[in-house]
């Protein structure tokens, strides 16, 4: 292979693999916890063994789960594809996505870029289409080691293999990718191509520039509208920082506003993993150009180095809103270090209050690594000051190293919340070992409210292992929350591997809330893996406000595979909320791959909504503005449905650019859709700049929709600027009684 494509991301594929299995729940062994053992069924490793047809394949799979060193394990993998053919390959990928998920993540990820590296070499057409069969994210990294082997030899056949990706997500993603790899050697025709294609996201692009000539890449970034030129500005900072920290910072001198504020931000990021300390010194000199949030990584990094320094630092220069998160992130690295240092600190502080929100974290992370350090500090500050939850996790760890033990710090507890949560996280964790221990435990406490929390939860435990058994236990609890939980939960499960049965159950309800339950149970499943029979299932349920939801859900991913069928079948209903939004999430679901063929099915059908209209242009504007424009334009004659057009085309654009979603508004002529415009448009422009989206508010034509919109966004900006909002109003006119009400002060 000759792009080596995989090289710079091996250390970020061994972070995620090392990530992966640190997620999963801590296992006994040996006594201790935090340690796991992973084992590999023999009738797993005979299954996959059987479909391994060829050496080849069979020693990839062999090096896949091998515990040697990564970098041999990936150089072994790399000698051996350059003598694969594509059959092998294919086979190969096979293997990849049936090999086991623990202890072999970061293999596995690079391995995937290493397969697709070597097909490209071969056909890359044929490695295209085995990409686009991928779930997403799978098809983002195969696209990446595709157009890097590509566009080294060749970069305008990589732009052409992009192009020939069906329209859609897909060839976005495609021309993304391919913008990325261009850009590391030729980054002016890379910005050129992405000037030509409207939708296109620049960063994977702005950071291969940024690589080789960032003072170009900050010039171009400039130029770009909305939100992208900050993004990109910080991106191409981010990059020249860790190249060459001189002159970026003497390039971040000569900026001002935004663009200043991102570029410091990136820098900041930057100069914290690497030297905190000088950081934090240049942070102090440029703290009002500095987000909160940036400071707050830094006080992380400070953290890590000396905690009561970085606390200090946090007390001095952080305001106040921010500074106690920052606190309690020192304090979550602190405490898993040296405890007893960290909680004395922790009780010297006098307001309770704030003694708890530095904790709370911790006291979760604690929970799995001293449990009993937990708990005894839960009880010296108060227990009535957490969150119980924690502590059911306290009794889920505990339970899998000592169930007596863990039971009998239960109930020396003194707040009958954390009793329960504890028990229940006990119950937990015993369901997953010894169901009818656990279940005897459970049915033997004399509260019938914690009884059936126990209950409850024994039934989500049993749920994957018997759904039968479990929903006759669900049934059997009495009516109540815990009940309509445990229900759902059998039939999200059963969902998924029979649907036709858990769907004539849910039918079979007749009490409403376990049935809009189940209903929104079955259907959040059931649509993933068979949109048209979900939809159809739907059509014969009485209509609630849950079987809505889901059959816009299951429509939607019917039209994915069917969008007309999808469509018409939902015309098809008779008028209600069903049907309504079933048609709207069908033409949005169509809209996004083929926005005229929906416009056009929209058009003849039988007068759709303004819902609808908004649906197709919301999805047509993100491929292409200008042609959804002239669309929504050529709605006149219907005002309404041309309002839902304009609503979504306002809402989109102000995002992008402004500027010039500004000057289109300015000639539209009075009316609903300019209104519905206006009204999209003011309420992205309230985080960037509260006058300006009020401006555009007070010239609503309609008097109740300015009205409702002035107060709505007034109310938001007093939240965040008491003053300022006051003096606005007061400014334009408005008294005290209209303050008031738009204020709610």
């Amino acid at each position: 292979m000759k792009t080596l494509y995989w090289i710079p991301v091996t250390g970020l594929a061994l972070a995620a693999g090392w990530a992966g299995g640190r997620m999963t729940s801590p296992s006994r062994d040996d006594g201790e916890p935090g340690k796991q053992e992973i084992v590999v069924s023999k009738t797993a490793r005979d299954r996959r063994e059987a479909k391994i047809s060829t050496p080849a394949v069979q020693s990839f799979a062999q090096l896949l789960q091998s515990r040697g060193s990564d970098r041999r394990i990936l150089g072994a993998l790399s000698r051996q594809l350059d003598d694969c053919g594509e059959a092998e390959l294919e086979e190969m990928l096979k293997v990849l996505k049936d090999s086991d998920p623990y202890g072999a993540w970061g293999n596995r990820y690079v391995a995937m870029g290493m397969i697709f590296e070597r097909w490209a070499e071969l056909g890359p057409d044929q490695a295209m289409a085995a990409a686009m069969k991928l779930d997403p994210w799978e098809t983002s990294q195969a696209f990446g080691a595709i157009f890097a082997t590509v566009a080294a030899d060749d970069p305008a056949a990589a732009w052409q293999l992009a192009s020939s990706v069906p329209e859609g997500a897909m060839r976005k993603m495609a021309h993304e990718s391919a913008l990325e790899q261009i850009a590391k050697d030729d980054p002016l025709a890379a910005y050129a191509r992405f000037k030509e294609t409207p939708g296109l996201q620049p960063y994977g692009l702005f950071n291969a520039w940024a690589k080789t000539d960032p003072a170009g890449a900050l010039a171009a970034g400039r130029t770009l509208p909305g939100t992208n030129r900050n993004e990109v500005v910080g991106r191409v900072f981010r990059q020249w920082f860790r190249d060459d920290q001189g002159v970026a910072l003497e390039e971040y001198a000569k900026l001002g506003g935004l663009e200043r504020r991102a570029a410091g931000e990136a820098i900041l990021g930057v100069w914290a993993a690497r030297d905190a300390a000088a950081a934090a010194d240049w942070a102090v000199e440029h703290r009002t150009e500095l987000s909160d949030n940036s400071l707050m990584v830094l006080c992380n990094e400070l953290g890590k180095i000396d905690p009561m320094n970085a606390l200090s630092w946090a007390t001095d220069h952080l305001s106040e809103n921010v500074r106690v998160g920052a606190m309690e992130n020192i304090f979550s690295e602190w405490v898993m270090k040296t405890p007893a240092d960290a909680i004395g600190w922790l009780k010297s502080i006098e307001d309770p209050a704030e003694k708890v929100k530095i904790i709370n974290r911790s006291f979760w992370q604690l929970a799995w690594s001293d449990s009993d350090l937990a708990v005894s500090l839960a009880k010296d500050i108060g227990e009535q000051n957490f969150d119980s939850w924690y502590v059911q996790e306290i009794g889920n760890n505990l339970a899998g190293l000592d169930l007596q033990k863990a039971l009998a710090i239960a109930d020396g507890f003194e707040t009958d919340s954390f009793r329960n949560q504890m028990k229940d996280g006990i119950v937990a964790a015993w369901t997953q070992v010894d169901p009818e221990a656990a279940l005897a435990f459970a049915m033997a406490e004399t509260n019938e409210s914690d009884r059936a929390m126990l209950l409850g939860t024994i039934v989500a435990g049993m749920t994957e292992r018997d759904p039968q058994k479990a929903m006759t236990l669900a049934e059997g609890l009495p009516a109540g929350k815990e009940k309509t939980q445990a229900i759902s939960s059998v039939v999200a499960s059963w969902a998924e591997k029979s649907p036709l049965d858990a769907s004539a159950y849910v039918k079979g309800l007749t009490d409403p809330v376990l049935r809009d339950a189940a209903v929104e149970a079955l259907m959040g499943r059931w649509c993933w893996t068979d949109g048209e029979a979900a939809m159809k299932f739907a059509a014969t349920m009485e209509n609630s406000a849950a079987l809505e939801t889901g059959a816009a859900r299951a429509a939607s991913s019917w039209a994915k595979r069917d969008p007309q069928a999808a469509y018409d079948y939902a015309l098809s209903l008779p008028d209600s909320g069903v049907s309504k939004k079933a048609g709207e999430a069908a033409l949005n679901a169509w809209a996004r791959e083929k926005p005229a063929d929906a416009a056009a099915a929209l058009a003849a059908g039988s007068g759709g909504s303004a819902d609808a209209y908004q649906a197709v242009a919301g999805a047509w504007v993100e491929k292409d503005r200008g042609a959804a424009l002239g669309w929504a334009e050529g709605l006149s004659a219907d005002p309404s449905a041309q309002a839902g057009a304009f609503e979504a085309i306002a809402a989109s654009w102000s995002k992008t650019d402004p500027g010039a979603a500004g000057s289109w508004l300015q000639g539209l002529a009075e009316g609903e859709p300019r209104d519905k415009a206006v009204m999209a448009y003011s309420k992205q422009m309230l985080s960037s700049d509260p006058a300006v989206s009020m401006g555009w508010a007070i010239s609503i034509s309609d008097e109740s929709r300015r009205w409702d919109t002035v107060k709505s966004l007034a109310k938001t900006w007093h939240d965040r600027d008491a003053a300022a909002a006051v003096d606005w109003m007061a400014a334009q006119g408005y008294g005290e009684a209209d303050i008031r009400e738009a204020t709610r002060d």
